[in-house]
């Protein structure tokens, strides 16, 4: 993982101006406390299901995440686990199956608060538990766009956006660049994805939800 951090800090960082990303562009817990609770209350009951993934061990992410890179994804999965404890390990619990009924509320919201077409926008949340970390990364616009597809035109006119769910506690880590974050429920951050490090970590004692919103912008 060290190696491929470096190499995306060496040849897919365009820019190092990490600080004017480290305030809220808006908040939205007015709009979406209803959303927050239904998460957390079916997470507890068991009928949301929260699933632990680790990226690092898919054969599809070091695929799509090595196109266009010029390496081999062989390559790619060696540098990747190095550290074969730290990988094992690394992960976070993620949300992705929604009612029919929560996406169709949900998208109109993002739509019109984000500036994304309703009809591009992909949305998943996180529950970083204490103890679970996920390492330093930088995100590759490609590996977003699922494909293998070298010669693809990708359109840069795209949208990634952090939504908190609830006030900062103690314990509770998000990097982004040389900062760390602190925030209120409902706080959006954004970020220019394929520049800036991000990563995070709960030693703390409390669940730390986020919901993670992409999408191509409407201008």
């Amino acid at each position: 993982m060290k190696k491929w951090f470096h190499w995306q800090f060496d040849n897919q960082c365009k820019s190092d101006d990490w600080n004017k990303w480290n305030t809220p562009i808006a908040n939205l817990k007015d709009d979406l406390s209803w959303f927050f609770d239904e998460i957390k209350q079916g997470v507890a009951s068991g009928e949301t299901q929260a699933w632990f993934e680790n990226v690092f061990h898919r054969a599809d992410w070091t695929r799509r995440t090595a196109a266009g890179s010029g390496l081999d994804p062989m390559e790619l999965w060696d540098w990747c686990h190095e550290y074969p404890k730290l990988m094992d390990e690394a992960g976070i619990l993620k949300i992705n199956k929604f009612k029919d009924s929560t996406r169709d509320k949900l998208i109109p919201i993002l739509s019109d608060k984000l500036n994304l077409k309703a009809d591009t926008i992909n949305f998943y949340c996180h529950n970083e538990a204490p103890g679970q970390i996920f390492p330093m990364h930088f995100d590759r616009n490609k590996w977003n766009k699922f494909s293998l597809d070298e010669d693809t035109s990708y359109d840069t006119n795209y949208g990634l956006f952090l939504i908190f769910f609830d006030d900062w506690k103690h314990g509770q880590a998000f990097q982004q660049g040389t900062a760390f974050l602190k925030w209120k429920s409902g706080d959006v951050f954004t970020w220019d994805h394929e520049s800036t490090p991000h990563g995070s970590a709960n030693l703390g004692y409390e669940d730390r939800y986020t919901l993670l919103v992409n999408g191509v912008k409407k201008t």
